[in-house]
């Protein structure tokens, strides 16, 4: 019985958990930390800071928290309003430098950035008070920034970026070249389908006063309108969800307090005249009071720093229709309006903050389970005299499945045409990094006796948690195993431990294709070496070794065999 809830509470574990993680205090220390931005793909979260003497940095965390040091740089000596956004594959950082904004741009997670100065943007000489980026996928980039043309006046502007890999500026407008709407300072932008959203703020730069949006639909620049109604705002954000956009702001309540609002309006309607409606009240009113995003589900995510009376807390709240409660990220602290950020990639969601009392950034994840990998596709290909399945699919823009050695885990069955298919096996792990997998199991050519094999994968993250499966694709072939005109010719495969799940011994056999070094080991769920059971050249041949567990506590382990370019992974579970 102990065994049964074992498997139960393990099963839960991988399908079913989600949440907030424990605060990581980053090895990031910035003591003159201005300005920040921040944005999440599968190579981790990229962070743009501004330093009080100019400088522009860039920082690399992984899911963990834990920073790439190897990827930390600084992209310009001189610069302002950093701003970074992108895809799964690209991360733009745009920053102002004199008088242009200028752009770099990775398509390596960071490990090395391409600079094109024929992209930099001359912005001119005068005051500049905002800089705001989105990525779009058909679109590219979509930008806008306000200068101070006219004494006292700002004007916002907007550019498009043509996507990556031929980037060129595109679409310039001035936006506030309407009447009644000439004028408009700290701009942020967002994008919905055939839309691009673009809020300006008070028209001399002021602390606070009255916001207004103006769109571009299906390229053609629409009549702005007053987003703010009856209220005054200290800063803003616009954000799309399904058929809605919201702006969040910090609504000015006399004589010295701020509400956290919003207001909403359909893609294509009209904002209402009145004031918005509160979120929390007695926050704290600077630029760097809240942050927001939107995770795959089209929730709002936003985090934002309160007055407790006392202390200062950092708080999060969802937003589906409805706001959730709200959850304490960090509390009895002073963060004292200093930078603060959240992102998305899938359903996952990640804060960095910093507190007063501190030079390190901190960080903290929410957890959710990953989505089902996309686009599985299987096809036939010659391996020296043999055909073989080849799966492929695209990877999961999650970090914490990217960086993760199990990643995804492959099953297939299989049946004889005509007949009913057998039951689901897994047959391998492949790293979170790697989206293509070798069958050597199954030969596609043969007479007589016709077989199918369906095959499905899903995704598995650090913490373990497991997504849904993908779609499933087939495909048909003619024998299993590596036999020949009876001669017998051996290739690289892994088999599954047996017995399995075992106590306290296993027996694990493979098979090498040539002749050279053959590492077989054994790691545990977070990927730590437990046991090296091969270490050694060895013939082409077929071998077993056995496992014994003795020393090792019940759980799930893995092993993987690599041999030249080949490396698989299985599972293995120990009961006790």
């Amino acid at each position: 019985m102990k065994k049964i809830i074992f498997l139960v509470v393990l099963f839960y574990a991988m399908t079913f958990g989600q949440g907030w993680n424990s605060t990581v205090t980053t090895t990031i220390s910035e003591s003159t930390l201005q300005k920040m931005d921040q944005f999440t793909n599968k190579n981790g979260n990229h962070l743009l800071i501004k330093k009080s003497n100019g400088n522009i940095v860039y920082y690399n965390l992984n899911s963990q928290g834990t920073v790439d040091n190897n990827k930390t740089a600084t992209l310009e000596s001189n610069g302002d309003f950093p701003t970074i956004t992108g895809n799964n594959d690209i991360v733009y950082a745009f920053y102002k430098a004199g008088s242009y904004i200028k752009l770099k741009y990775t398509t390596n997670g960071g490990t090395s950035w391409t600079y094109n100065s024929n992209l930099d943007l001359s912005i001119g000489s005068n005051e500049c008070n905002g800089v705001d980026a989105v990525y779009e996928l058909v679109q590219g980039v979509h930008l806008v920034w306000a200068t101070k043309d006219s004494e006292p006046y700002f004007e916002t502007y907007y550019y498009r970026l043509t996507p990556y890999p031929n980037p060129s500026w595109a679409d310039y407008k001035n936006v506030t070249d309407y009447t009644g709407f000439q004028y408009g300072s700290r701009p942020t932008v967002a994008f919905s389908d055939n839309r691009v959203h673009v809020s300006f703020g008070p028209v001399s730069g002021l602390a606070v006063g009255d916001v207004s949006t103006r769109d571009r639909y299906n390229g053609s620049w629409q009549t702005p309108q007053n987003a703010s109604g009856s209220d005054y705002s200290s800063v803003e954000k616009l954000i799309t969800s399904g058929n809605y956009i919201y702006m969040i702001y910090s609504q000015s309540v006399p004589p010295s307090y701020f509400d956290l609002a919003y207001k909403v309006r359909t893609l294509s309607g009209t904002w209402s005249s009145g004031s918005g409606t509160d979120i929390v009240t007695n926050i704290i009113g600077t630029e760097y009071t809240f942050d927001i995003c939107k995770t795959y589900d089209n929730k709002l995510q936003l985090v934002y720093e309160i007055n407790d009376g006392q202390y200062q807390d950092l708080l999060h709240r969802s937003y589906d229709g409805s706001w959730s409660s709200t959850f304490t990220v960090d509390n009895n602290q002073y963060f004292a309006g200093n930078p603060k950020g959240i992102s998305s990639t899938s359903n996952d969601f990640f804060v960095i903050w910093k507190r007063q009392s501190s030079n390190s950034l901190f960080y903290r994840q929410y957890d959710n389970y990953p989505l089902a990998p996309q686009n599985l596709s299987v096809t036939s290909r010659d391996f020296g005299q043999w055909s073989h399945p080849v799966l492929a699919w695209s990877f999961n823009n999650e970090p914490d499945v990217f960086i993760y050695i199990y990643g995804y885990e492959v099953q297939r069955r299989t049946r004889t045409v005509p007949g009913n298919f057998g039951n689901w096996s897994t047959i391998a792990y492949t790293r979170g990094d790697v989206n293509s997998y070798n069958d050597y199991d199954i030969i596609i050519e043969g007479t007589g006796t016709i077989y199918q094999a369906e095959y499905r994968i899903r995704a598995i993250d650090v913490g373990n948690k497991a997504s849904g499966w993908s779609s499933t694709v087939s495909i048909y072939f003619g024998q299993f195993g590596k036999m020949n005109n009876g001669m017998q010719r051996f290739e690289y495969q892994l088999s599954q431990n047996h017995p399995n799940p075992f106590n306290p011994a296993t027996t694990i056999e493979y098979s090498v294709g040539s002749t050279g070094l053959v590492t077989l080991k054994v790691y545990d769920m977070l990927g730590t070496e437990v046991a090296s059971l091969v270490n050694e050249h060895k013939e082409a041949g077929s071998y077993s070794v056995e496992f014994n567990a003795a020393d090792l506590p019940s759980g799930i382990y893995f092993y993987t065999l690599t041999s030249g370019n080949f490396m698989e992974t299985k599972k293995l579970i120990l009961l006790k």
